[in-house]
């Protein structure tokens, strides 16, 4: 069953398994407000849906998502950049916060804004060619999507920092080898292997897998200050002179001259 409820996510139902599909493809899934507000509101429907057992989150295309949307920071004032880290806030709890389990579909690249959005999800499944990038300190941005939580649940915490700092970039072996994803399948076969893990669970009993899931999640309260942290570090970064120097050095394809 196809359920329509925005243009940039497509949502379908199916067998007790919810399929979420960033469809941005042509701009690479780059996350902006309108695929944001998509994303919520589908979570928030999955969440009054008891038919549904197990949600697959992938990309349309050959990406999940390169991150955000960064040419359209330009030029915010503090009150729109703080707005934009509550919108993000909001819609990484509707996420973090659903109770059936969610399995990401990983092909191509997941970077940044688009790994912290992976990073929400239960069980990371990625092609064998996938690419996974923190590129936050190229462009004077800190972390964010829950990240400062997420990442180190699953690297560690100063393994975490470093990464960031230093803006790592990941083949699909060296993530599984740190522990950012949890299975490598063949080139275009994740979602195949979504697909299946999602179906095994749908046979589960559906209050086991629930508490299973409750019980050993980043509770909620602990994840919901991160990201109000997020909130007011992010906003400052996006008023600083380095993201603006940050975005002019994407637009002109050069190295970026940040202050000292």
């Amino acid at each position: 069953m196809n359920m329509q409820i925005g243009a940039n996510v497509l949502y379908h139902v199916g067998k007790g398994i919810a399929t979420v599909t960033l469809n941005r493809p042509q701009q690479y899934n780059t996350i902006d407000e309108s695929l944001r507000n998509d994303l919520r509101n589908i979570f928030h429907a999955i969440r009054q849906n008891d038919d549904i057992r197990a949600v697959i989150l992938t990309g349309a295309g050959q990406n999940f998502s390169v991150g955000g949307d960064l040419l359209a920071l330009e030029d915010m004032t503090p009150e729109a950049a703080t707005r934009q880290m509550e919108d993000v806030q909001d819609t990484a709890m509707a996420i973090a916060t659903c109770e059936r389990p969610v399995i990401a579909a990983i092909e191509g690249r997941a970077a940044s804004a688009g790994l912290g959005l992976a990073l929400l999800c239960d069980w990371i499944i990625t092609g064998k060619e996938s690419r996974f990038t923190l590129s936050y300190s190229r462009v004077g941005m800190g972390p964010e999507w829950g990240l400062s939580v997420t990442l180190p649940e699953r690297v560690g915490r100063a393994r975490a920092r470093k990464m960031v700092w230093d803006g790592v970039k990941l083949d699909a072996r060296g993530a599984l080898d740190l522990g950012l994803v949890d299975e490598i399948c063949l080139p275009g076969q994740a979602m195949s292997a979504a697909w299946s893990m999602a179906e095994e669970l749908a046979e589960k009993p559906v209050q086991s897998v629930i508490s299973t899931k409750c019980s050993f999640r980043v509770p909620p309260e602990e994840l919901s200050l991160a990201l109000e942290n997020e909130v007011h570090r992010q906003t400052e970064c996006l008023m600083s002179e380095d993201f603006i120097e940050g975005v002019y050095a994407i637009r002109q394809r050069r190295r970026p001259d940040f202050s000292r």
